[in-house]
């Protein structure tokens, strides 16, 4: 699940190319990228074919790639996923019908409910060893939606077996009314079922927002003694001053 870090270095090395370029060209309109054909394919091959059946651990993949678009979407304006229908898709269909694969669902939450302004994000967890890295369990990215007054929270949980317990904190502003829960998750990481579950949690005027996160996919909101995702929050319809200026998702 961690194999998307080369995205995110792709693109910040991408980026830095451009201000070189820009620079050198005394160019001041800006050049964004366009991350071209992503998904999970490494089962069916040649003979066999490429109609992927995939399960909840690619589900987990996709997500993460999508968290990496949302976080770097003051540079990335449009990404495309590679395919759409049977061939490594999320949608897949016969004579007999058609039905959603589990890299679907991740595709549903974000296009459902991340809309708005980009937030720079901060996340405090505890990691694991990969390649001489440290990866985060939790792999975050978040929004401001503006019209509905509301900041939209995406989480993946890399961890395969323990549920972790978290706060989201605002740098300004306060949370208010309810937070609801989106959630992607199954038996296990080779269930190429999942299920999607919805809840909603009540949450004080001001107060953090305190969530335990199964290990799997959580769209939506999350206390603890160590973990901490915190964020540029809305304060009388303004939005933090994240990494520079906000970024818009579309």
């Amino acid at each position: 699940m961690a194999t998307t870090r080369f995205a995110e270095k792709a693109i910040r090395i991408t980026e830095g190319l451009i201000a070189e370029a820009m620079t050198k060209a005394e160019r001041k309109d800006p050049i964004y990228i366009a991350f071209d054909e992503y998904n999970v394919w490494y089962r069916a091959k040649g003979e066999e074919g490429n109609e992927e059946v995939y399960n909840l651990e690619d589900a987990l993949v996709v997500s993460t790639f999508l968290n990496i678009f949302v976080r770097n979407a003051h540079v990335v304006k449009m990404a495309n996923m590679a395919q759409l229908v049977n061939v490594i898709a999320p949608i897949f269909s016969t004579k007999e019908g058609s039905w959603y694969q589990t890299i679907f669902y991740p595709l549903q939450l974000f296009a459902t409910h991340c809309h708005g302004t980009s937030l720079d994000t901060f996340v405090d967890c505890d990691t694991y060893a990969l390649g001489g890295e440290r990866i985060p369990y939790l792999d975050v990215s978040a929004a401001y939606d503006n019209e509905a007054g509301e900041v939209i929270v995406n989480v993946t949980n890399r961890h395969r077996e323990q549920a972790i317990t978290t706060d989201i904190l605002c740098q300004t502003g306060r949370f208010g009314g309810k937070a609801t829960v989106y959630r992607h998750q199954g038996r296990e990481l080779d269930d190429p079922s999942g299920r999607e579950n919805r809840d909603q949690r009540g949450t004080g005027a001001g107060r953090p927002v305190h969530l335990c996160l199964p290990g799997a996919l959580v769209h939506a909101d999350p206390h603890p003694r160590r973990n901490r995702l915190t964020a540029p929050c809305p304060a009388a319809g303004a939005v933090g001053p994240g990494r520079g200026l906000p970024n818009r998702i579309k």
